[in-house]
């Protein structure tokens, strides 16, 4: 099932003013939000996310792990881009990007897994076997 977030305001002031099943009621907050008679207005501080709430039944999310010197950066795909995914299982690194793509429950398991993903990883380029 798919339910359309819709939010208002920039930065700190960010906030929810509406989730929806229907991509048509969505529009009709937007509308209602942001004063306009005219249903194909657009505000750029007035958005709405499509999201897939298998992701959020079943726990786990879809993570996007770099490592660079020192520094994990991580980043929620799921949640961040409404990405609907129907296997919420499958890992991946990406050798051109130096990226690994995990699916976690939170931003800690994902730098876990990752990173085991990364020792195994190296272990085999260097010939030896975990």
């Amino acid at each position: 099932m798919k339910v359309y977030v819709v939010e208002k305001g920039v930065y700190s002031d960010r906030h929810i003013v509406g989730v929806t099943e229907s991509q048509e009621e969505a529009k009709e907050i937007v509308r209602v939000v942001a004063g306009a008679r005219n249903p194909y207005y657009v505000r750029d501080d007035i958005t709405i996310t499509e999201y897939d709430t298998k992701a959020f039944a079943s726990g786990r999310f879809k993570f996007l792990v770099i490592f660079c010197d020192d520094e994990v950066t991580v980043e929620c795909l799921s949640i961040n881009q409404g990405i609907i995914e129907d296997d919420y299982t499958e890992t991946s690194y990406i050798p051109e990007l130096d990226e690994y793509v995990v699916f976690a429950r939170d931003k800690e398991q994902a730098v876990k897994i990752a990173r085991d993903m990364e020792a195994q990883r190296k272990a085999e380029e260097a010939g030896v076997a975990l």
